[in-house]
């Protein structure tokens, strides 16, 4: 339930310190789910399957994600602005379980940001705004399952999901990933090359060492012998 206003008379007496001990307490974040969804984005809780498992009837899991807001109570209330989104509600106790409030963003196409402000709920300080709190929710990073992050450790890889923009230049990574893989391609092409080589010509290359090495030998022994007849004279 989003809460009714009432309009209190606003009194300019200061909260006093148990609701402002409330609002520091509170806290805001975002939590990442898995759920089951059709064809048209439909959610299936009775559904149960794997991620990845293919079905007739077109079910699959997605990951979605919440804001949380808890320690809640009844001497507070909060706004939640989506500032992305230009939406803005009002909750209080009632609206928690336990003093928790969960808001389903659901899809991560895109980053969005949330100010969440908490103001006082009693009468002598009514509508005191006391804190402001903002939270960004992921967007799903489009290039982690792409080639192009394959054993890559580039910041644009490392995470799934992403709270800020990349400021990715496509072209330029694209550019990138492609001469590396052509320089990886031509550098296995040359060791692949340099082992047929090795393979086809072995044989000669064995004979061709043992007769360097015999001639080696020769020529030291030679030249030791040639001494050696020149300190008998």
């Amino acid at each position: 339930m989003v809460l009714s206003m009432l309009n209190f008379q606003v009194n300019a007496k200061e909260c006093d310190v148990e609701t402002r001990t409330n609002a520091a307490n509170v806290t805001a974040s975002y939590e990442m789910r898995q759920v089951i969804i059709d064809a048209y984005g439909n959610v299936h809780p009775e559904i149960s399957i794997e991620k990845g498992e293919d079905t007739e009837d077109g079910y699959a899991v997605n990951d979605v994600v919440d804001l949380v807001i808890q320690n809640m109570t009844d001497r507070i209330y909060v706004t939640v602005f989506n500032k992305t989104d230009n939406i803005k509600e009002t909750y209080d106790y009632s609206d928690s379980t336990n003093g928790k409030i969960v808001i389903n963003v659901l899809d991560t196409e895109k980053i969005r940001e949330y100010e969440i402000k908490v103001y006082s709920n009693v009468a002598e300080c009514y509508n005191e705004e006391l804190r402001t709190i903002t939270v960004n929710t992921p967007m799903y990073n489009k290039y982690y399952d792409l080639g192009i992050c394959n054993n890559n450790d580039a910041y644009y890889c490392r995470q799934q999901y992403v709270t800020a923009d990349l400021n990715i230049d496509e072209d330029k990574i694209y550019d990138e990933y492609y001469a590396k893989k052509n320089e990886n391609q031509a550098s296995e092409n040359e060791s692949n090359e340099t082992k047929s080589f090795w393979s086809q010509n072995k044989n000669w290359l064995t004979i061709g060492g043992v007769v360097v090495i015999v001639g080696l030998v020769s020529a030291i022994m030679y030249m030791i012998l040639k001494k050696s007849k020149k300190g008998i004279k």
